[in-house]
Formats: structure tokens, sequence, C-alpha cells
């Protein structure tokens, strides 16, 4: 069996080698091209290779005289945890936060009706005043997550308010570099670097590391830097009171963290990235998990800026940022993906014998610009020493990537067609009452 398996791909090789020859190469690149475009290299390799050029020449500048000046005068920040039934993780979420050495913070834990041992566990922490615990018991259950986040924010009295899940640790010096960027009065929300706590645990949890390095490390500094960030991320974002006030705090969405984002930005308000402001969040450990979560991302992604805030690509009310933010957003992960099955389908009827040669080499390119992406948003990481040797999952990227691409078509589809519609994350008697978007 083994000797037919290696004629056959001895004689496999001879054929494509043979094909090879006998076309041109601009007729390869037009074979292989597609790929690139529908796998969204040409949107990554060139910021990363300045993003990356830019962090070795010691930009962007985060330590600047108005940065300190600022920190300085400490603001006061209020840290909110919405929590339901996280009795695994409070206690670990609450002590990291009680331990980081900021003066002038508030930490307000809001138990969304939980049913475990959250508010029994999170007490003590309230009964030697380090937090203020805050319950939900209404007859009518939880009220989800915008609930409680809007419940603790307008309970708080910081200049500042930071929202972050309950099963998120940070380093010390979180809070400091999270305020930072608010130096600049026209910033209203910042998003922090967000890495994988549970990156160990198997393959899944490897690749979503990799996954955060290249979409948050890396691509954030870079959109940061060119004002083009979209989103304060949901498990680590902070904002400046007076901008939540001015749209409303956080509405009941699907993506509630992207729609708060939209609010703040359509206000004309900047977003940036604070690298140095980093958090460790748990991930899903199993496909499954994992892709029950893409497709809420993919669903979200979908109704928050192209249903909700679709009049945020209006040049005249927005400016251009936004719209060619969008537009290429639009385009690189909703259209493509769809032209991908195309492709693959144009590939099979009239270039069937070439498909699995162009598979095998383009995977093989993947590999490598994975590495160079990989390698970049290492390079720029503060625990870089930790994080090379997720290099190695440069082998497994590129199908990890092919697979949620397949996941984002189908959850795509059902949202354009409304169906499973209703989000598991948001209480009956709270869905019931917000609008279809």
């Amino acid at each position: 069996m083994i000797n037919h398996i290696l004629f056959f791909f001895k004689d496999y090789l001879e054929f494509a080698m043979r094909e090879i020859n006998k076309r041109e190469l601009y007729e390869w690149f037009l074979f292989i091209f597609p790929f690139f475009v529908f796998g969204e290299t040409p949107r990554y390799i060139l910021p990363a290779v300045v993003t990356g050029v830019l962090h070795a020449l010691g930009f962007p500048r985060t330590r600047t005289a108005r940065t300190k000046a600022f920190l300085d005068g400490e603001p006061t920040v209020s840290i909110v945890v919405a929590a339901h039934n996280e009795e695994d993780a409070i206690v670990g979420n609450i002590a990291s936060l009680v331990e980081m050495p900021y003066p002038h913070k508030e930490i307000i834990v809001v138990d969304d009706h939980s049913t475990d041992r959250t508010h029994e566990l999170a007490k003590p922490f309230a009964d030697r005043g380090q937090i203020r615990l805050l319950r939900n018991d209404s007859p009518s259950g939880r009220g989800g997550r915008p609930f409680a986040t809007n419940l603790g924010a307008q309970a708080s009295i910081g200049e500042f308010i930071i929202s972050v899940d309950a099963d998120t640790t940070f380093d010390l010096s979180s809070i400091r570099w999270m305020l930072a960027p608010f130096a600049n009065p026209k910033v209203g929300a910042v998003s922090g670097n967000l890495k994988v706590a549970n990156r160990d645990a198997n393959v899944v949890t490897a690749c979503q590391s990799c996954e955060y390095l290249q979409s948050i490390t890396l691509w954030k500094t870079w959109s940061s830097m060119i004002g083009t960030l979209l989103q304060a991320s949901g498990a680590f974002g902070a904002y400046r009171r007076s901008a939540l006030e001015r749209v409303g705090f956080w509405d009941p969405e699907l993506a509630e963290d992207a729609d708060l984002s939209s609010k703040v930005r359509k206000a004309g308000y900047e977003i940036c990235f604070a690298r140095d402001a980093v958090a460790f969040t748990h991930v899903p450990d199993n496909l499954r998990a994992l892709t029950l979560q893409r497709q809420r991302w993919s669903q979200g992604f979908i109704r928050t800026y192209f249903r909700k805030h679709r009049d945020a690509m209006s040049v005249r009310r927005h400016g251009w940022a936004n719209f060619l933010e969008l537009l290429q957003e639009f385009i690189l992960q909703v259209l493509m993906p769809f032209g991908y099955l195309i492709y693959l389908a144009l590939m099979l009827v009239f270039y069937p014998t070439y498909l699995p040669f162009i598979l095998v080499l383009v995977y093989v390119i993947y590999v490598l610009t994975n590495v160079l992406l990989l390698g970049i948003a290492v390079a720029i990481s503060e625990r870089r020493s930790e994080e090379w040797g997720l290099l190695w999952y440069s082998i497994v990227m590129p199908l990890y990537k092919s697979y949620f691409r397949w996941v984002r078509v189908t959850s795509y589809v059902r949202e354009f067609f409304r169906v499973r519609y209703t989000d598991p994350y948001l209480p009956d008697t709270v869905w019931n009452q917000v609008p279809r978007w």
C-alpha cells in the first residue's frame, strides 16, 4: 500500500511539473491569485510589515509628555464586571483587579441573577471593602450582559469606565496603560490587548492564541495608528464616561461591544488600541464551542455594521475612514468567502486535475505567510519570549482559517435569511423587547 501511495504521488508530481512547464507564469498567477484575495492576505501582509518596521523604529510612541501628565493626574476609573454563573473564574478575576496598584479605582461586580456560588464567592471581597457587589434578584431572571454592565456603569463614579469579562485576569499595569490614550480628548474608547489564558490546553486554544496575536496585537496596532479601529473589545474595553452618556451606554444587542463602539465612532470620537494594557481571557477549548462562538460573532458582524449602523458608511456624515474600512470589511469578510465557493466550483468544472496541486501549493504559501505575520506579531509582543513557540502552529493555521471561512459563509446565510436570529446570550424577557435589525 505504501508503495502504491508513493507511486501515485510520484506520477502526480511528474504530471504537475509537465503542466507547469506547459503554461505561462501569468496563468498560474491567475490560478492561485484568488486564494490570496479570498484568504484576505493582501489586507494583512503590507500593514504587518509596516507595523513591524515602525515598531523597530520606536513607533507608535505611547510614553509621551502629554500621557505622563495625564496619568500623573490619576483620573478616577470604575471597573465593571458583569457575572452570571461564574463561580469557576470570579475569585481569580476579582483578585487580579484588586491587586492592580492604581489609587483611584473602584471595582463593581454585578451578579446577574447567578444560580451558582458566584455571589457567595464575591461577597468576602465586598465585606472587606475591596469591591462593590450589586445583585440582580429580579423575579424575571437575568438581564443579560448589556443590562448588567449598564447597571454597574450607571452606579459607578469614575470619569472612565472599564468593562471586563468575569473570566479575565490582568497585568498589574493594565489600568494605567488602558487610560493612557485618553490623554487625547478626542478618544472615546480604548481596546485592551487580549491574550489567551488557556493557550496550552490543546491545538484549538493554541490556534486561537495565534489568531489573537495577529488580529489583536498586530492588526489593532496598525488600525489604531491609521485611525480606522472599529471596535473596543467587550472582554476588556475602556470608555470615557461623557462618551457613554452621550450615546446611551450599552444596547441589548447580539454584538454589544461592536454596537457600542459604532455608536461612539458615529458620535465623533476616536477608538484607540492600548497594546501595553494586557489581559488574559479563557477561550473555547473544543471545536464545537468555538464554532458556536464564531457563528454568533459572524452574525453580529452583519447585524451591527451593515444593518443597524449602515449609516456609518455615509461619507458626508462620518468621513472617509469609516466608509473605506467598512467597505473593505464587507468585501473581504462577506463577499469574498462566497466568491471562494464560486472559484472552487469553476476550478472543479474546468481544471479538476490542477486543483489538488494548486491547493497544496497554496497551503505551503499560506504556511509561509502565517510564519511572517505571526512572527511580526510575536516580535512586537511584550511576551515574545513565551510566544515564539507558537510559530509551529503555522502548519495548521491555514486549515484552521479555512474551516472558519466555511463557518462565516453559513453564518452569513443564516443572518441574511434570519434563520436562528435569536441571541442565546440574551434572556427572552429582554430579547422580546429589542428592535429587529
